[in-house]
């Protein structure tokens, strides 16, 4: 295997190529001895493996990874997928993986409105970090399967453009655009951590960084998972996230990876 993004095997059934189904092996080959015509069929039935790259693979799992700024590429990329797998499977879980700076506001508006869209239930996930427009992505997973892990961070702050210059009619639009960008904003964390809008205002007004704990009880996430990703699988009733009072995390370790 070459040095690259790494390949795992992905199975397929040949017999449903058209290649080997225009092939009639018996038929063209009617002199053949027994043996030659078991192995045939014994080739035509066994299932080949061939070759792709791991994101593909978890894609199909309904693992969704956003590890990078938020841009139109990217945005399209995970709409795609997230489109896709509702409709293969509406009632499939998608988990979904942030370790993200923020990015663009409108694109990752757009997620957002494809993940309200869609039918399924989606888990966010913040490993790493959450910051800006990550973190409105963040709170907007399946409530009661929102998460972090234990050592990432989760930052808010109200969306911003780059410095321009020009008239000052231009300027005035730009301010009132942004404001209208920061109003919505508001409305998607009012609604998502059912805090009051006039914390959601103070807490916007500079970069306000936040541990897990912290996001928990502000309302992005409702859990903290611990150093066993199977535990993000399971069900509340058994135990799915950290708490001080709960015993299923006394043998695993809140602090092992």
């Amino acid at each position: 295997m070459p040095i690259g993004l790494p390949r795992v095997p992905f199975d397929f059934d040949p017999s449903d190529s058209d290649s080997d189904n225009d092939y009639d092996y018996d038929h063209y080959h009617d002199d053949d001895n027994d043996t030659e015509k078991d192995e045939n069929k014994k080739r035509k039935a066994k299932k080949e493996e061939v070759w792709t790259d791991l994101y593909t693979k978890l894609y199909q799992l309904g693992i969704l990874f956003l590890g990078e700024e938020i841009e139109c590429v990217l945005a399209n990329e995970i709409i795609a997928a997230m489109l896709y797998l509702n409709m293969e499977d509406p009632l499939q879980r998608l988990y979904f993986f942030i370790n993200s700076p923020g990015g663009a506001v409108h694109d990752g508006l757009a997620i957002y409105d494809v993940m309200k869209y869609i039918d399924q239930e989606i888990h966010t996930i913040c490993y790493g970090q959450a910051a800006s427009m990550a973190s409105v992505l963040l709170a907007s997973g399946t409530k009661g399967h929102r998460g972090a892990s234990p050592h990432s961070m989760v930052m808010m702050h109200q969306p911003s453009l780059a410095p321009t210059r020009g008239k000052l009619l231009r300027l005035v639009r730009e301010r009132n655009y942004l404001n209208m960008l920061k109003e919505r904003i508001i409305d998607i964390y009012v609604c998502e951590t059912h805090q009051d809008r006039l914390v959601i205002e103070r807490t916007l007004e500079r970069d306000h960084y936040m541990s897990p704990i912290e996001a928990r009880e502000y309302g992005i996430i409702d859990k903290i998972y611990g150093g066993i990703f199977d535990k993000i699988e399971e069900d509340d009733s058994v135990g799915g996230g950290y708490s001080d009072d709960n015993p299923i995390w006394e043998n695993i370790g809140y602090y092992e990876i």
